[in-house]
């Protein structure tokens, strides 16, 4: 048993095995973890660790190179995940018609081992056209010639490679496809084998690596704004520009798509043609929202003739172009500079346990509440017995863990659609340049920044924006302090998870949110101890 990370279903699978082989565990995890073991050093050299696999009766791994191994020296064997990525792994073994070997948990363990065993000449044979392909494909490289590598959600299992938008599921001509949730609370396209006519739609219409789906708009003009109206510019979560791009529609006899909050705080894509409707939609909500069958109530009202506004994230919007698949003269996009999706499971348990905690139902959540100052962004949560909480984002467990991106989607972490790639004809974000270049612009109200990626979103920004303070931006400056790359992934992420499996969501992200503070206290320790002229040579090399 060679084992990567921290995956504890490994060692039931371990264990069972054991038991319906009746023999000893060799492994390289702490001594004592099983009853019946060999217990080898972590440090092991790549001899033992060969050997290992070499004389093994079966090998169970959640290592890509033990399972490589395994290959080259015929061996039955079990690959598992390890930190929620393995798409090397579901890669490989599909491409030599493996996969059955390819176990999640213990419950998908065979009864019959001997299943396990293959005819490895006939392996054997596969990967040599396997080395075949890569050679190719590193001569190819070598030469600096174009090569495509198709790793969609549908080739290789990938959860970092699958946006959830639900495209696939919503433009099926045999409805083969459902979205299934995971233990995360983030979904995916499941395919019915017996449903599929292998059309190939879902993989065409996938908005993974679809660079037709960016915006290619030459005349990149960006703007700062803020509402006239105190009580727009107080109630949004930055300059109120939404509420004037929803009026506008409105008041033309359009339709407005955006997330509210169900009857049980549950973001949901909803379309409604009201500006009181359109309330819900204002304030930012940092959890993945259900696109449920948005996509065909937005083009049955297209079909209709009628205007329609789609905000959303730019997945979200990508996901609608590609299932609309041609240009509506009568829709309008935007999309929103987007830090990453929250699990739905995650917040839905959140505000579970709040409900108990308080012994009432929260009937509001807001999550950038400026009673601090826009800078300062507050989590204010109130409750139907009149009781109200409020704290710093970055202070309150929920908001800690979204800010350091540890219950983001997978794919929030290989994210092709921040910074200038925009989806929609307009691009919101807030204007975090006033941070730096721009100082003397803020008044700790909100302000927005503009995009404009399209000739309908400039007609539509121009529409509006006399109720407006505009400025316009050098293109260049206007995201220079937001969200440009995404967050990388940390095994602390997959540790998060793994604790709320087991644990109360409150007592879990209350305990990561004291971590990052002891983390923050050391940091400033070690900072002390650099001398000054240190510093501002690391800061000369910064700028």
């Amino acid at each position: 048993v060679h084992k990567m990370g921290n995956p504890e279903e490994i060692i039931k699978v371990a264990k069972k095995v054991s038991e319906m082989l009746n023999l000893p565990i060799v492994h390289n995890m702490d001594k004592g973890t099983f009853k019946n073991e060999i217990a080898l050093s972590k440090y092991m050299s790549p001899g033992e660790f060969l050997g290992c696999i070499a004389n093994a009766k079966f090998v169970i791994t959640s290592s890509f190179h033990a399972t490589s191994f395994s290959l080259i020296y015929g061996k039955p064997f079990i690959t598992m995940p390890f930190v929620g990525r393995a798409s090397r792994m579901i890669n490989l073994l599909k491409n030599l018609d493996l996969f059955d070997h390819y176990v999640e948990n213990v419950d998908e363990l065979k009864d019959n081992l001997d299943s396990y065993n293959e005819d490895y000449d006939v392996v054997h044979k596969r990967m040599r056209k396997q080395r075949k392909n890569s050679e190719e494909f590193l001569e190819k490289a070598i030469k600096l010639e174009k090569v495509e590598i198709d790793d969609n959600f549908f080739k290789t299992g990938d959860k970092f490679n699958c946006y959830g938008c639900t495209a696939c599921a919503n433009i099926c001509p045999q409805n083969a496809i459902t979205m299934v949730e995971d233990d995360e609370g983030f979904i995916y396209p499941q395919i019915d084998d017996k449903k599929c006519i292998k059309c190939g739609l879902c993989e065409k219409k996938c908005i993974y690596k679809n660079k037709k789906l960016i915006k290619d708009y030459d005349k990149k003009e960006s703007f700062a704004i803020y509402s006239k109206n105190d009580k727009i510019r107080e109630t949004s979560s930055s300059g109120g520009t939404f509420t004037g791009l929803y009026k506008n529609i409105i008041n033309k006899g359009g339709y407005v798509v955006g997330v509210r909050y169900d009857k049980n705080m549950k973001p949901i894509y909803d379309i409604v043609n009201t500006e009181e409707k359109c309330e819900a939609f204002k304030g930012s909500k940092y959890v993945r929202a259900d696109s449920g069958d948005i996509y065909h109530k937005i083009k049955e009202k297209l079909d209709d003739k009628k205007l329609v506004l789609v905000t959303g994230t730019p997945c979200f919007i990508a996901g609608l172009n590609t299932y609309l698949g041609k240009e509506y003269k009568n829709l309008y996009t935007m999309d929103i500079l987007c830090h990453g999706t929250p699990s739905p499971k995650v917040f839905e348990r959140y505000v579970s346990e709040l409900e108990e905690k308080y012994e009432s139902k929260i009937i509001d959540f807001k999550f950038r509440d400026k009673k601090n100052g826009w800078q300062t962004a507050t989590i204010t949560i109130k409750f139907e017995n009149g009781k109200e909480i409020s704290n710093l984002l970055v202070k309150n467990g929920f908001g800690n863990a979204f800010s350091k991106g540890l219950i983001s989607r997978p794919s929030c972490y290989n994210c092709e659609y921040v910074g200038y790639n925009v989806t929609a004809d307009l691009r919101v974000a807030d204007f975090w340049a006033t941070r730096s270049k721009y100082k003397d612009m803020d008044d700790n109200k909100g302000i927005s920044i503009v995009l404009l990626n399209s000739e309908k979103g400039k007609e539509l920004f121009n529409e509006i924006k006399d109720d407006y303070i505009v400025k316009e931006i050098p293109y260049e400056d206007a995201l220079i302090k937001n969200h440009m790359i995404p967050d990388p992934v940390t095994d602390t992420r997959q540790r998060l998870f793994n604790d709320i499996k087991e644990n109360k969501v409150l007592s879990v992200l209350a305990k990561y949110n004291k971590k990052n503070k002891k983390k923050k206290s050391k940091l400033k320790k070690i900072k002390k101890l650099v001398p000054k002229p240190i510093k501002k040579a690391i800061k000369k090399i910064v700028k």
